[in-house]
């Protein structure tokens, strides 16, 4: 049985290794956000972890979570605010559904398309996915891959106070 090589790398890793690493992406790549930074070493972590079948040392850890916020921030000049990212209120939502349904002048080649939209305007809604989570969109581009009707379960809940006069 032969070790895959980044598991041999990931067992002989020492604190200054990462701390190298991190300069050289860091380099290497254009990132301006504090946050962008720390997702991605916080995808290294779990790629690490994924590896060894264990978690990084709580050391380690804490040793990359205070470079990146004190050294590598003020080094390479990362922007530590985060875009706002607005949410749909229920006064959004009534809007949106009220001049998909009233005042759309569109018209949609399959009828069920115009359906299947405001199903994904409610399940955006309710759950609070990004569209590229519901929809092919760039980051799954010509992979097919989107939410299908048979991906989606309706379920009806009686109401246990007037169980008769449900449905």
């Amino acid at each position: 049985m032969t070790i895959p090589i980044l598991t041999i790398i990931f067992k002989q890793i020492e604190i200054a290794d990462i701390k190298n690493y991190k300069y050289w992406y860091l380099d290497r790549y254009d990132i301006l956000k504090l946050n962008s930074f720390c997702v991605h070493m916080r995808f290294w972590r779990m790629m690490y972890a994924t590896e060894l079948h264990k978690t990084s040392h709580h050391t380690i850890h804490q040793e990359m979570k205070n470079d990146i916020s004190k050294t590598l921030r003020d080094h390479y000049d990362l922007d530590p605010s985060a875009r706002p990212k607005p949410v749909l209120s229920i006064d959004d939502l009534h809007q949106i559904l009220h001049h998909h349904w009233v005042m759309d002048t569109d018209i949609y080649r399959i009828e069920r398309q115009q359906v299947q939209l405001a199903l994904i305007m409610l399940i955006m809604v309710c759950t609070t996915s990004r569209p590229g989570a519901l929809v092919e969109c760039s980051s799954y581009q010509d992979s097919n891959e989107a939410l299908c009707y048979k991906d989606i379960h309706l379920i009806l809940v009686r109401d246990p106070a007037d169980p008769p006069s449900t449905f």
